[in-house]
């Protein structure tokens, strides 16, 4: 078994002090996959929710590229910075993220990813208004584009009509825009957030996580409520352990007046929902009080606020099934 056969080995297993040892025999006899293990144990501890860590690996790995003297091509520095502009951003150093990758993003082409990716930096950061703006940018920049490992080192890129990018950009242009819906939501731009969901179903009509947040916001103003709800019980037979599918299809069912089954379905998100999300005791509230249970009401409110007070206090974990920040490969 080779060096970095054997690091994946106890890494996976999250046997790093067994790795640790391994390191200084890997730096005798295999000084050229050094930074490559270190890379894998810096991604590790970001997916194991440890980012300081994983910053202070890959800080040291950074500088030993940039003291090497062998001839790095790039693309396993830019690899490296993609991970630590993620640790950092996880830890609260939205500009030290932003600053990691700036040099990677004004290259003449930068990664479809890279792009993708300093949009969800400002995201994560909870600064809407610009992770707006950098989506938008995204899809104005990718949107029915191909981009392959043939092209990326030439001038020209061809413009090919609608859906018929590279799957791998496509992926990232569908992820950006169900983002972006998110985020407008926030903002309180329903009618964009409806455009953008409406956009990723035309393309992907079986994406159950476009189809209950685009039932969600349906339901939420009452419209479409027959439609609605069917999508959103679709989203709930394909994932019927997710939390914030049941949360959807509780409310609405409490929409179309079934308060006893929305009950069941809210209390049922509420347990499968670590930790538990402020907006599912919100709408159980709603549903108590409009059925003059106060008293319950009032207890659902209680714990609605000291979800919302832990998640404030908590610092954000990172979406792991966000795949800008966890790709299984190099930066397309």
């Amino acid at each position: 078994m080779g060096p970095l056969a054997m690091a994946r080995f106890t890494l996976e297993g999250d046997h790093f002090e067994v790795y640790r040892a391994l390191l200084p025999w890997v730096e005798k006899t295999r000084p050229d996959q050094y930074v490559q293990l270190e890379l894998i144990r810096g991604r590790h501890l970001l997916e194991s929710d440890r980012s300081q860590e994983a910053i202070d690996v890959l800080l040291a790995a950074r500088d030993r590229i940039d003291g090497a003297s062998r001839v790095d091509d790039g693309s396993e520095k830019a690899i490296l910075c993609y991970y630590l502009s993620s640790a950092l951003a996880r830890v609260g150093k939205t500009d030290r993220a932003i600053e990691t990758i700036r040099p990677l993003l004004e290259r003449p082409r930068p990664a479809a990813r890279l792009v993708l990716h300093r949009a969800w930096i400002e995201y994560h950061a909870k600064r809407y208004e610009a992770a707006a703006e950098r989506y938008e940018a995204f899809l104005r920049r990718f949107d029915d584009r191909m981009v392959t490992p043939l092209l990326a080192g030439r001038e020209e890129e061809p413009v090919l009509p609608p859906r018929q990018a590279e799957p791998s950009i496509r992926s990232l242009i569908r992820e950006a825009r169900k983002t972006l819906a998110h985020v407008e939501t926030l903002r309180g731009n329903l009618s964009r957030a409806e455009s953008l969901l409406e956009t990723v179903l035309d393309e992907y009509p079986d994406d159950i996580g476009a189809m209950n947040d685009l039932g969600y916001l349906w339901i939420d103003q009452k419209r479409h409520p027959k439609r609605a709800l069917a999508m959103i019980r679709k989203a709930v037979e394909e994932d019927p352990e997710n939390g914030a599918y049941l949360d959807s299809l509780g409310w609405a069912l409490f929409r179309h007046g079934k308060t006893d089954e929305s009950i069941r379905t809210l209390k049922r998100a509420c347990r499968l929902t670590d930790p538990p999300e402020e907006e599912i005791f919100e709408h159980l509230s709603a549903v108590y009080r409009a059925i003059g249970q106060n008293e319950r009401a009032d207890r659902c409110a209680d714990r609605a606020r000291e979800a919302s007070r832990k998640r404030i206090e908590k610092p954000q974990a990172a979406d792991e099934s966000n795949p800008s920040l966890f790709p299984a490969k190099g930066l397309e």
